[in-house]
């Protein structure tokens, strides 16, 4: 399979990535709702630092994981 260099941004930082081509449309589009999450915390929330916000987001996203596996 192909592997696609890119770059992620999530919370004012760009990460690369090597990921198959075949998974780029799903990566970016998981991004794109992480940092619609984060803005929607930002904005209804008093937290400010980026790493606070990434660690509400990765909570809310394992949450709704567990009601989906159970």
């Amino acid at each position: 399979m192909e592997k696609l260099n890119i770059k992620i941004s999530l919370a004012n930082r760009l990460y690369p990535m090597a990921i198959n081509s075949s998974e780029e449309k799903l990566i970016r589009l998981s991004a794109a709702k992480i940092e619609k999450i984060l803005k929607n915390f930002k904005e209804n929330y008093s937290v400010k630092d980026d790493q606070d916000l990434l660690a509400m987001c990765a909570l809310q996203l394992c949450v709704k994981l567990e009601k989906l596996a159970s």
